[in-house]
């Protein structure tokens, strides 16, 4: 089920994407001893997951992954592992699990699907980006990660797009409880529209396949 709300401006959509979130992980933890939490990089989270870190959750029984990660060390500026636990920071220690940078990276894609398979899934929550291609994770327009079933997959360093990456596939991703995107500015609500478009291509909007196939709630929180 995709809902969608639109909201005045993204102060707005992001008091109500924490909110999402820790409604559903609350809800995963009332359910369950444990859940896990996965989350994406970039701006937008860096004002949502503060807000997430101060709601008192027990962050002792949540295990957090990135829905992908670029192939640098954790502390390197592109990082999403730095981006997350800095943003995260005042949940006072989180169980981050990420990727082995130390391994070539087909073996790193293998290694971390290990260990997302020994946590608990699929997430209770999933809170995602769309790019203002439509992408999702790290599964861009015209690649084929889009359209298989990989779990976890590397992708090599092509442009425009700086390093290489670890993604989660969208069999990885559908399955989560709760989905939660901030859709923010002219760019990816149009990206976002054509995603939505009953024609749309997967293919060209790699987003229309994850709403198309999601297990459980899809909430769009839009906004200018």
């Amino acid at each position: 089920m995709v809902v969608t709300e639109r909201f005045p401006d993204l102060d707005a959509a992001v008091a109500a994407c924490a909110r999402r979130i820790v409604e559903g992980l609350g809800e995963a933890l009332e359910r369950s001893p444990r859940a896990t939490f996965m989350v994406s990089g970039g701006q937008v989270p860096g004002k949502v997951l503060p807000r997430v870190a101060r709601a008192g959750l027990d962050w002792s029984r949540l295990a957090v992954v990135s829905s992908d990660e670029r192939f640098v060390a954790p502390d390197h500026p592109d990082s999403n592992e730095g981006t997350v636990r800095a943003a995260l920071r005042e949940a006072g220690g989180i169980a981050y699990h990420g990727i082995d940078v130390g391994l070539p990276l087909e073996e790193a894609a293998r290694a971390h699907e290990s260990t997302l398979r020994s946590l608990p899934w699929p997430p209770a929550v999933a809170y995602l980006g769309i790019g203002t291609d439509a992408h999702v994770a790290s599964l861009f327009p015209d690649r084929p990660e889009i359209a298989g079933e990989a779990f976890v997959a590397g992708l090599p360093e092509t442009a425009p797009h700086r390093h290489a990456r670890i993604t989660l596939g969208i069999p990885a991703i559908r399955e989560a409880g709760r989905i939660v995107l901030v859709v923010n500015g002219p760019e990816k609500n149009a990206a976002l529209d054509r995603a939505l478009a009953p024609d749309a291509d997967p293919l060209r909007t790699p987003i229309t396949r994850l709403l198309r196939e999601a297990a459980g709630e899809v909430h769009l929180l839009r906004c200018p």
